[in-house]
């Protein structure tokens, strides 16, 4: 567990993941941090990255390693082009099938 506030944790683990996996951390670098709560946890609209604090603080005490790897998850929707492949696709099944997609990157392992 970490004592940085979150802000500078977050960052952090950016360069952490940057140093690990450079695909993942170079487009997590591009993409501002917004802090939200009305985001329920993380979600990106391809300029930004949105996250619950509380929900991060919770994240990070529980494993701060899965903390990269969500970010790593919300930067592959803009990378596989979510955001802009939707068109008149129906709404609640790409908002199922794009997070799936996206699961391969919760195949970075936590960073210990």
């Amino acid at each position: 567990m970490t004592t940085l506030p979150l802000d500078e944790y977050l960052e952090v683990t950016r360069a952490r993941l940057l140093g690990r996996y450079p695909f993942f951390g170079i487009l997590a670098i591009s993409l501002p941090l917004v802090p939200d709560e009305h985001t329920e946890t993380a979600a990106t609209d391809g300029a930004r990255i949105y996250y619950n604090p509380a929900w991060f603080e919770q994240l990070r005490r529980q494993d701060d390693g899965y903390v990269m790897g969500v970010l790593a998850h919300e930067v592959m929707h803009p990378a596989m082009g979510h955001l802009w492949r939707r068109g008149e696709r129906n709404a609640p099944k790409w908002n199922v099938a794009a997070p799936a997609a996206a699961r391969p990157a919760e195949a970075v392992p936590p960073v210990r």
